[in-house]
């Protein structure tokens, strides 16, 4: 009954290399969300300029819609 205890006890015990295998994963996982998010990133910066540019028009046209009925 202890061996089987103790064998039991081993199954669960992590190595070096399963913890190096753990290690790489994660970094892995790491580089693929910070380029998720700078990719998110570049595309609100798209956004933000391309409604800008929106607005700055709108703006101009209804400046111009108005001073040329007074």
């Amino acid at each position: 009954m202890d061996q089987a205890r103790h064998d039991y006890e081993l199954d669960n015990i992590a190595t070096k290399r399963d913890l190096r295998e753990l290690e790489l994963t994660l970094e892995n996982k790491i580089k693929d969300v910070e380029l998720k998010i700078e990719q998110s990133k570049a595309e609100l910066v798209r956004w933000v300029i391309g409604a800008g540019f929106l607005q700055v028009a709108l703006i101009a046209v209804l400046i111009l819609c108005l001073t040329e009925k007074f």
